[in-house]
């Protein structure tokens, strides 16, 4: 078992790809979310399916949830992935350290500011350090 690991995400818009050795996940940039008690609260992650009383909400669609804090879900779905990625052995390790790779693919939904956002949004969802390819 590795101390520290390290987790790939190759970036594109419509998906992202975790990569961790042999371990690799497709997730789809979306999140189905209800509201409850006025705050929107996630259902499933990386899932585009239709899911009764729930919206869908795409992270990088500037028509898609206008009215939703994407920043937080942005956390949410790349906290899901690393996590779903991150090899838990027995002992204690440190947190991962993860590479955007393809990062300027979202540089035009996020208005150039893709670097700083995928930057603090991967530190908040549980890396220890960010690189960028």
């Amino acid at each position: 078992m590795k101390l520290a690991q390290t987790i790939v995400i190759e970036v594109k818009p419509e998906y992202f790809v975790f990569i961790n050795d042999d371990v690799k996940y497709v997730f789809e940039t979306c999140i189905n979310y209800t509201v409850i008690d006025g705050e929107p609260q996630p259902v499933s992650i990386g899932e585009a399916q239709e899911t009764p009383d729930t919206s869908l909400l795409r992270l990088f669609d500037p028509e898609s949830g206008a009215e939703i804090d994407k920043f937080g879900f942005l956390r949410l779905f790349l906290a899901y992935g690393i996590e779903k990625t991150y090899e838990k052995g027995r002992f204690p390790t440190l947190k991962p350290v993860v590479i955007f790779r393809g990062a300027d693919t979202l540089k035009k939904p996020l208005f150039g500011y893709h670097y700083g956002i995928l930057h603090q949004a991967g530190l908040l969802a549980g890396a220890r350090e960010i690189r960028f390819e």
